[in-house]
């Protein structure tokens, strides 16, 4: 192999991992993010909501990728948690309002309004979706579960 022809493999071979970073950082992300800050669910630490009595801001020291986003977590115990099975954690429907959705809308979810239900996170809109939504959780999921797919395929671009 001459010099020439090992340089143009090594460059071809940055401009295609450059090109693939790119790919990465430029998709949508998967997750409802509140500020566009592309910090998944402003900043509340996801694991948070299962272990603490109240939700948790992350920080900045312990984050983790994950779904097009970065997820901030309190403790380097959160993290390690979330790492080993972030679905346990994530905010069901990307984190928009499991009210709005049982309604057949799209609202973006309140990390500081949420509730934990058998094993999984949901976030609320509005005290009042809050209060609306206890006086049935199983009837709002369940109709919530039968709205995702179609509101999906209405808004790709969420």
């Amino acid at each position: 192999m001459t010099y020439f022809s090992l340089a143009h493999a090594l460059l071809s071979s940055i401009a295609l991992i450059s090109f693939n970073d790119t790919i990465a950082t430029n998709a949508e992300p998967e997750f409802y993010m509140a500020d566009q800050s592309n910090v998944a669910i402003r900043g509340y630490d996801v694991v948070s909501y299962f272990n603490a009595p109240t939700p948790m801001m992350g920080n900045p020291n312990f984050s983790h990728v994950y779904g097009g986003v970065t997820w901030l977590f309190s403790n380097e115990k959160n993290l390690f948690k979330f790492r080993e099975d972030p679905e346990q954690y994530v905010p069901q429907y990307r984190g928009y309002c499991v009210w709005a959705i049982s309604k057949g809308r799209l609202t973006g979810g309140d990390p500081t309004l949420s509730k934990v239900l058998d094993g999984k996170l949901y976030l609320l809109c509005s005290q009042e979706a809050l209060d609306n939504w206890m006086k049935d959780p199983y009837t709002h999921i369940e109709r919530a579960n039968r709205n995702w797919e179609e509101l999906m395929k209405l808004h790709p671009e969420k």
